[in-house]
């Protein structure tokens, strides 16, 4: 993997920066530096420690990639459905669904890798990621699809593929937004900040979320989100580039209880201070079945968190 970044402030380490920019870990990285695979102002840099000028120019390529821990570890799974081709999950907030260099954590993967340990099929199903079909972000809960084996993976990727398993979200967002609508902006990798989505982009694609208003409060809204494509972070970046961020977002949302304190009641704000996952939630997921073409739909409550947010904001955000 080859990179290139230009760095905007003086005094970050080098090791630090990459790890930032690259999202692997600093010891990883530390060893590609001292392998002579990065370069500063086209001279090569072994010092993992140096300091960084802002406009230094920093490139090189990764010699290898960073092993994955994909040890079976024993952890709660909520199965709302099981058969002898997919398990149905209802994913925690704050679980992430797969491994990633850096990454410390233990998994839904690594979870369900201890809960199949005796299918070898489902091991075999894929290499760094057995199970996955799609993904939900680490802040967002709800319904999960997971193929026992590789034809249904595959054939269940394939409906992911070609659009046509629907999909509802649930999401507490900042603001009144109109009863519906429908966003159409293209978003890809944010050009400045490489951590984000968004349509400032070199490489946008297309995307499309409808939406329908559930609830309004004073501050706040409850959202049905319908999204018709599938892109990293597609519901957080079209609502937050609307201007009505979901609530709890730590990427898109920063601040925003701070430009309206003054408006809040008391009870609202002290609840806002102790959100720390995003409120979205994959409420239903409609599908065709890998084997049997059968239609299954299935849904999930949301969090206790979300549910007693959103009651609260009846009481006490009219």
């Amino acid at each position: 993997m080859s990179f290139q970044f230009t760095v905007q402030t003086n005094g970050l380490r080098l090791d630090a920066f990459l790890a930032s920019q690259l999202e692997n870990s600093r010891s990883f990285i530390q060893e590609q530096i001292k392998a002579g695979q990065v370069s500063i102002n086209g001279a090569v840099q072994t010092k993992p420690g140096l300091r960084l000028k802002s406009g230094d120019n920093v490139e090189g390529s990764l010699s290898h990639t960073e092993p994955l821990l994909l040890s079976p570890i024993k952890g709660p799974l909520d199965i709302l459905h099981e058969d002898d081709d997919i398990l149905v999950i209802n994913k925690s907030q704050g679980l992430v669904v797969h491994p990633a260099p850096g990454l410390e954590d233990p998994t839904l993967v690594h979870f369900l890798l201890h809960y199949m340990q005796q299918d070898p099929n489902f091991v075999a199903s894929s290499e760094d990621r057995p199970g996955i079909v799609h993904r939900l972000d680490r802040g967002t809960s709800g319904v999960i699809l997971v193929a026992k084996h590789r034809i249904a993976l595959e054939k269940l990727s394939a409906q992911f593929k070609n659009r046509e398993v629907r999909k509802e979200y649930w999401a507490v967002v900042w603001g009144r937004p109109p009863l519906q609508g429908k966003v159409e902006t293209a978003i890809g990798r944010d050009l400045r900040n490489r951590k984000k989505i968004s349509s400032q982009s070199n490489h946008p694609k297309p995307a499309l979320t409808h939406w329908k208003t559930q609830k309004q409060f004073g501050h706040f809204s409850l959202l049905r989100l319908f999204p018709h494509t599938g892109r990293t972070h597609q519901l957080r970046v079209h609502l937050s580039e609307l201007g009505f961020p979901i609530l709890g977002d730590p990427l898109y949302s920063r601040n925003r209880k701070g430009k309206r304190a003054g408006t809040l009641s008391e009870v609202v704000g002290d609840a806002i201070d102790g959100i720390h996952e995003t409120l979205l939630h994959a409420h239903r997921v409609i599908f065709r079945h890998p084997i049997t073409l059968e239609v299954m739909d299935f849904s999930a409550p949301p969090p206790g968190n979300f549910e007693s947010f959103v009651t609260l904001l009846e009481k006490n955000d009219p």
